[in-house]
């Protein structure tokens, strides 16, 4: 999947609507340099795409926006939001490629880390 992203042209579906092929097609920029949102107006860039006319951004940031769908999650291990055909593949099928399960070194995570509380800075209290 990762050598198809780098490599494959992008394909829509008929009836993905011209704007959401544009965002998506922006932010999917093989080049990292000129991908929507890489710019020095960050996310900014993205917030202003048409696809997002409708959104007012700082209502959002308040919480006074209801999203449109919100699935029932019966716990942590809950798949049943997912379709079945994608939840019954065996894990090994995912791995099929030998390439695929190739670590790949991308700078832009070597501070990241999955802890929720954010780590104290050294020489801080």
């Amino acid at each position: 999947m990762y050598e198809k992203t780098l490599y494959s042209k992008l394909v829509f579906q008929a009836e993905i609507s011209p704007t959401a092929k544009d965002i998506i097609g922006q932010m999917l920029e093989k080049n990292p340099e000129h991908r929507l949102g890489s710019g020095p107006r960050d996310a900014q860039d993205i917030m202003d795409h048409i696809f997002f006319s409708s959104i007012d951004w700082n209502a959002l940031s308040r919480r006074e926006i209801s999203p449109p769908f919100v699935p029932d999650v019966k716990s942590k291990d809950d798949v049943s939001n997912f379709d079945s055909s994608i939840t019954s593949e065996p894990v090994d099928k995912l791995f099929s490629d030998t390439n695929s399960t190739k670590a790949v070194a991308l700078p832009e995570f070597d501070d990241y880390n999955f802890n929720i509380k954010p780590k104290k800075k050294v020489g801080t209290q």
